[in-house]
């Protein structure tokens, strides 16, 4: 039986939230699906640097705690954002190692925990100051406009089997089963950073 990826994420955001301290879906008057934080409907408004989880725990010119003070004069609550698609300089934290066989390309099969690690942090910072976060798990722009430096073209890394379909337009899809056992890898790892905290939700890919 074949399930839409439309379906999927649908089942994704009404199933994750249930199981998180804090968000959750209730029905309203108008509004048969609601996002609540608490007692609070989320409301997605505000200025944000969109890449503020993409630098961590802080690289071109972004800074979460800097942000954060500034979001809150003006009654922010709310931040979008992703990990990163491309390679980031120190200090930030890149998702993949590089390889020890060839240090100038990455190796897909090994996770930065480091970044994981400032990922947690941040969205407890977040957390701590009643923030909501929209974690996009890929950032689809990336593959579009970034593509010569996206750890997913085969000139960056040592994983053909992985990269195989991984281009722009091709990433979302079941046609390499190795690659979607790696995305399965990858959402399991944001998942263990965050899913307990109660104040993320989670989009897959937009712009596909």
């Amino acid at each position: 039986m074949k399930v839409s990826i439309f379906k999927l994420l649908i089942f994704f955001l009404l199933i994750i939230p249930v199981h998180a301290a804090g968000l959750s879906i209730r029905a309203t008057s108008g509004n048969p699906a609601c996002l609540y934080y608490g007692d609070s409907p989320v409301h997605a408004f505000g200025l944000s640097p969109q890449n503020i989880l993409t630098y961590l725990p802080n690289g071109n010119g972004n800074s979460i705690s800097v942000w954060v003070n500034w979001a809150m004069k003006f009654g922010i609550n709310h931040v979008r954002s992703y990990p990163p698609s491309i390679e980031v300089s120190e200090p930030a934290q890149n998702v993949f190692e590089k390889s020890v066989l060839d240090p100038d390309k990455f190796d897909l099969n090994n996770y930065n925990q480091k970044y994981f690690d400032e990922l947690r942090k941040a969205c407890l910072l977040l957390r701590e100051r009643e923030f909501i976060v929209h974690l996009q798990l890929w950032q689809a722009v990336y593959w579009k406009k970034n593509w010569r430096d996206n750890y997913y073209n085969p000139k960056n890394n040592i994983n053909p089997d992985i990269s195989k379909h991984a281009a722009p337009k091709e990433f979302v899809t079941m046609k390499n089963s190795i690659l979607l056992n790696h995305q399965k890898r990858y959402v399991k790892k944001i998942l263990d950073a965050t899913g307990d905290l109660g104040n993320v939700f989670y989009d897959i890919m937009n712009e596909i």
